[in-house]
């Protein structure tokens, strides 16, 4: 594939490998942050006792110690620089969309694999209509907004 500076690779991980197995026309991507408060700004502020067993530290993040500085590095990025992340990030959407239209496959794309972010705030959603996002939140008003849709 290729190297996205936000977005995980659609076959980089267990997730997003097995989801393009099951649906065989798309590619998942799955963007990793750093979660609660790991990079010394809170990413998730609903997650109360699941920031105990979060995935932050599963997986490559439990065997690389890079993957996870890589996700701390990203997470300061988004609070401290976001013009700069919103452009990276914009970079490697288009990206998916130019690989997907090449291989006739449905871009899914997870903004928040390990973070709760408001991504809808930002426009992102709406500038990508023709990407499927999803999303996990712990909460209660973005889950009940998006439960109305």
């Amino acid at each position: 594939m290729t190297h996205f500076k936000l977005l995980g690779e659609p076959e980089g991980n267990h997730k997003s490998t097995k989801s393009s197995k099951i649906f065989g026309n798309i590619y998942n991507f799955i963007m990793y942050l750093a979660p609660a408060k790991t990079s010394g700004f809170n990413l998730c502020p609903h997650a109360g006792d699941c920031a105990k067993t979060c995935l932050f530290l599963s997986g490559n993040g439990q065997v690389f110690s890079h993957v996870n500085e890589a996700r701390i590095r990203k997470a300061r990025q988004f609070k401290l620089d976001p013009v700069f992340f919103f452009k990276d990030l914009r970079q490697d959407l288009n990206r998916v969309l130019e690989i997907c239209k090449k291989e006739n496959k449905k871009a899914v794309i997870r903004l928040n694999g390990t973070s709760d972010i408001a991504f809808e705030k930002y426009g992102i959603f709406q500038e990508y209509p023709e990407i499927q996002f999803y999303d996990y939140t712990k909460d209660p008003r973005r889950a009940l907004a998006f439960a109305r849709g």
